[in-house]
């Protein structure tokens, strides 16, 4: 599927609760020593996304290397100043496709929904919750379902692909070095394929590994 394979000696931790993701999340960042990289469709300003801005501008400010994508859109509320403070502190910071008015073409929903965190190369964070309250501490109907993982092995390298694939396109820079594809040794027994999927192109690939695994 979408020339992934799948890799054998991950260790998977699932997160169903906003709490309990959020700070496992930001035990796993004050722990970077190279690198932190991060995607995400929606980044608030409120106790969550500041909470996790300031750890990452902290980082930054030790030295690690931090960029960080968010989706223009997603985004579309969020001051400026929230990700003017993250530059100026040294982190490399993109939005994903630009929507500039009245400059709309075919693309503006091409839309960026994607969660992957990358640390060091060998930690990973992927799914459906982003960084924003309600995501914490629900809304005023009720707490937010939704499920993230923490993955750590070699199957984080196809979460930094996919990242890096997303960072030519917003930087234009293509990063290829070795050293944000470090050795990983088995730390689990979870069998992980990352599997990516865009609006280009025929083939829904991720539905397509779905029926797949159910068809067997």
């Amino acid at each position: 599927m979408n020339q992934a394979f799948p890799d054998e000696g991950n260790r998977v931790e699932i997160y169903t609760n906003g709490y309990a993701k959020l700070q496992a999340l930001l035990r796993e960042l004050k722990k970077a020593r190279h690198h932190i990289h991060m995607e995400y469709y929606l980044i608030e300003d409120d106790a969550t996304g500041r909470l996790v801005r300031d750890v990452l501008i902290e980082k930054a400010k030790e030295g690690v290397e931090v960029r960080f994508i968010y989706d223009d859109v997603g985004c579309w509320t969020l001051k400026k100043a929230f990700t003017r403070k993250m530059r100026d502190a040294g982190i490399e910071v993109q939005a994903f496709l630009e929507v500039r008015f009245p400059l709309f073409t075919s693309k503006v929903n091409y839309r960026n929904h994607r969660k992957i965190v990358v640390i060091d190369g060998h930690i990973g964070f992927v799914g459906g919750m982003n960084l924003a309250e309600r995501y914490v501490h629900g809304l005023s109907w009720g707490i937010w379902r939704d499920t993230h993982i923490l993955l750590e092995g070699k199957a984080v390298h196809g979460l930094q692909t996919a990242f890096l694939l997303d960072w030519y396109v917003v930087s234009h820079t293509l990063i290829t070095s070795s050293e944000y594809f470090p050795s990983v040794k088995r730390c689990g027994n979870a069998l992980v394929q990352i599997v990516t999927s865009d609006p280009v192109g025929r083939w829904k690939e991720i539905m397509q590994g779905i029926i797949l695994a159910i068809s067997g």
